[in-house]
């Protein structure tokens, strides 16, 4: 399935545009100034992604967390969408993943995998439904979307996603049509070329016909 990126704090993301910006001003291409350039643009790049993700909302971010002794399940509760980016770890990377808001946290005893929902707190239950999580206990998908919904379809309105993928199906119909369109020419074209070979024929019978009748009426 695929993924669209939020924000990463990968140095090798931002290492080709750190260069070309380095270039386009004309400033010395060396490894201390593109290092300077790139923790430049992993901050304008985050705050950007934290405006544009300001919309205040209940959400519960769940971990599968990785531990030097093995993984256990967390979860915390955020007020805002942008807050999403208060959960880090050493390396991270903030994606869409179908309609699931996720983040991959990776820290020097494994990666946190971590789900972003949007989440009812006035619903009955909700606090053993947490509790449940916390304790480790098994949660059935009816049970979790009873609290729960995804928040991935928000976030790709917010950027757009939806829209690029309504121009690339947009393309793709247009693409189809302009082919059976072409077929449908080229199917013409061969059926009216045959039909000029038979209609030749034909007066090929005919002029035939006419000289043999010709013929016997001189004999």
């Amino acid at each position: 399935m695929k993924k669209h990126l939020i924000y990463t704090n990968d140095y090798s993301y931002y290492s080709d545009i750190a260069i070309k910006n380095l270039q386009d001003n004309n400033i010395e291409v060396s490894q201390e100034n593109i290092d300077d350039e790139i923790y430049f643009l992993m901050d304008e790049y985050l705050q950007n992604e934290k405006d544009n993700l300001n919309y205040s909302t209940d959400i519960i971010a769940i971990a599968d967390i990785g531990l030097w002794n093995g993984r256990v399940k967390g979860y915390k509760l955020l007020k805002n969408l942008n807050q999403i980016f208060d959960i880090t770890e050493d390396y991270n990377k903030y994606y869409v993943e179908g309609v699931t808001l996720k983040a991959d946290c990776i820290h020097h005893d494994g990666t946190n995998h971590v789900s972003f929902y949007v989440i009812d707190l006035s619903k009955n239950g909700v606090q053993d439904f947490l509790d449940d999580i916390y304790c480790q206990r098994k949660i059935s998908k009816s049970r979790f979307y009873k609290y729960c919904k995804s928040i991935g379809k928000l976030v790709k309105k917010i950027y757009g996603f939806w829209k690029a993928v309504f121009k690339m199906f947009f393309l793709l119909a247009i693409i189809l049509w302009l082919a059976i369109f072409l077929a449908c020419i080229y199917l013409i074209m061969e059926l009216y070329t045959e039909f000029l070979k038979y209609r030749k024929e034909r007066q090929k019978e005919k002029d035939l016909e006419r000289f043999w009748k010709m013929y016997r009426i001189n004999i």
